[in-house]
């Protein structure tokens, strides 16, 4: 009797991707959201707090932020493009200024993060959905994304945060439009041009570059009896005419920004050895499967090279398990593989799979900056290669690129059988060896590095219940025990990003802000810059840790 009560009401509860998309970012920032804490650590409270802080003030005030008078001799506000004050979503941040003063607004920054989480998983779900893919693997994909390391680890840098959450709404219209829809050149032309108000120009050139491969891709994939030539300079026209009309949208805040460039000393771009600051390291490979392999700030135990959040490309254990049987399967089985239609109405999912392949291929290439020969290549050669730092930050494309392949593959999976039923088993007893390889090493061999031993036995537990949930999973004619399972995925993967992310956005009382602002006494300092890098990296904000050693109200 039970059984069959708990059968019918699972009959009842559908599978809506919203669900978990919603609940994921509001869990990961619940210590924050409902406590009303501040996120404080490195930008926020040395750069965008002080800003608006300055800009709504100023504003209540009557008066238009133009100048900012606390930087050096004074500098452009409303010009320095981060300040993104003509970003309609950051007007949250004024109300709430005007209600509450600063400690209100500096709780508001975190729930607009939220939002933006929020916003970049309903679109790639959105996306994933107009590509071909079912309720699950819209849901996989979105966590995948909107849930990141990428994302979730620089929440703080808000402009990339507000910036990256339109990637996947730009690439749906964009699609979209190129497939023929007229209505969806509008649509991309809006939500190009909120990501340009975003505040953040490095990742909305990277997305210029990303459209013009993406467009580019769904025009030779599109209706052959016109011939490709045509249809790829039909698209490419479309895509400047929306980055042209973007542009205009946005000038109110990209002339001032271009003004202000032209003055400045990036005009000429970055010296070499700036540009190639903060290169994708190599062995941070290895945290697309352990995040925390080289430890982690939130933890107090970070050792790996530079930061840890540039280098973060976590997408979770089961979604880049997805993405290399994907593409396995999509190059070794071309008979046995299971095809969606794409472009307007063929089937050849091989192609997107290999098209996403090479743009991971292409974006790691250049995420590694100094450490291969490409990216050095592109900065003497390629015009505004030169014009930013950072060249990890490319590999906002293999994430993007991971999360449509991770809902392909979650789509394509099938309960294993034969040769992969052997295999899968051994994969089962291969990730219970190794968690308890861990253990031991954690007993008997204590020279080995702490970080080490725990991520790497964390994540054997993880395969073990990743490679088990396929074992036991229900065939498609099953559809109660589908369901059950389904959603046991979903929060599978959940649990896994909401945990690797869990302590890298720590918060502060709200009153901080507040307490800064009164022992303001109207006074400016010089400062060395040696004196101020201590200040900030050895003393405040260490990479190594976010809990400084010493009491913050000294800072």
């Amino acid at each position: 009797m039970e059984r069959n009560r708990f059968i019918f009401t699972m009959k009842k509860i559908k599978f809506i991707p919203a669900v978990p998309i919603i609940l994921a970012p509001v869990i990961l920032f619940s210590p924050i959201l409902f406590t009303g804490k501040a996120l404080f650590w490195g930008t926020p409270s040395t750069q965008f707090v002080p800003w608006w802080d300055f800009a709504w003030s100023s504003v209540l005030s009557g008066e238009v932020p133009l100048w900012n008078s606390w930087v050096g001799m004074g500098a452009p506000l409303v010009a320095n493009y981060q300040s993104a004050i003509f970003y309609p979503p950051y007007w949250i941040h004024f109300l709430l200024y005007a209600l509450g003063g600063i400690e209100w607004m500096a709780w508001g920054l975190t729930l607009v993060v939220v939002i933006h989480l929020i916003w970049a998983g309903l679109g790639t779900a959105k996306l994933l959905d107009g590509i071909g893919l079912s309720k699950l693997g819209q849901t996989i994909g979105a966590l995948t994304f909107s849930m990141s390391g990428y994302l979730t680890a620089r929440a703080g840098f808000f402009s990339i945060n507000a910036a990256t959450a339109w990637i996947p709404w730009i690439l749906l219209f964009s699609m979209n439009m190129v497939k023929g829809k007229g209505k969806y050149f509008w649509y991309t032309t809006i939500v190009l041009a909120f990501q340009f108000l975003a505040g953040h120009a490095q990742t909305a050139w990277y997305t210029v570059f990303l459209i013009g491969l993406w467009i580019s891709f769904w025009a030779l994939a599109s209706d052959r009896e016109i011939p490709a030539i045509k249809r790829l300079l039909v698209s490419w026209l479309k895509g400047i005419g929306v980055g042209f009309l973007a542009a205009g949208i946005s000038a109110i805040q990209l002339i001032p920004t271009m003004e202000y460039l032209l003055q400045s000393q990036r005009s000429s771009g970055f010296g070499y050895l700036e540009a190639m600051t903060y290169s994708f390291w190599p062995w941070r490979f290895l945290s697309l499967f352990v995040p925390d392999l080289f430890g982690n700030p939130g933890a107090g135990n970070y050792w790996g090279y530079g930061n840890y959040w540039e280098d973060s490309i976590y997408v979770g254990l089961l979604s880049i398990m997805l993405v290399l049987g994907i593409v396995t399967s999509a190059i070794f089985q071309k008979d046995k593989f299971y095809n969606y239609k794409i472009g307007n109405g063929q089937n050849n999912s091989r192609a997107i799979i290999a098209f996403l392949f090479c743009v991971i291929l292409l974006s790691f290439g250049f995420a590694l900056g100094k450490n291969t020969i490409l990216f050095p290549f592109l900065y003497k050669n390629i015009p505004s290669f030169d014009l930013f730092q950072a060249p990890t930050r490319f590999t906002i494309w293999a994430v993007i690129s991971f999360a449509i392949l991770a809902g392909v593959g979650i789509d394509n999976l099938h309960q294993p059988t034969g040769k992969k039923l052997y295999v899968t088993r051994l994969a089962a007893a291969g990730c219970f060896a190794v968690s308890v390889g861990a253990l031991l090493a954690y007993l008997f061999l204590p020279e080995i590095q702490t970080t080490f031993i725990s991520s790497i036995g964390k994540t054997g537990l993880l395969g073990m219940v990743i490679v088990m949930s396929i074992l036991f999973m229900p065939e498609k004619d099953q559809e109660n025990r589908q369901r059950i399972w389904q959603w046991f995925i979903v929060i599978i993967v959940g649990i896994d990003l909401i945990t690797a992310a869990w302590k890298l956005n720590p918060g502060i009382s709200a009153d901080y802000y507040q307490m800064n602002r009164i022992n303001n006494n109207q006074t400016r300092i010089f400062m060395y810059h040696d004196l101020e890098y201590d200040l900030k990296f050895n003393r405040f904000f260490r990479f190594d840790s976010f809990s400084p050693e010493e009491d913050l109200e000294k800072m």
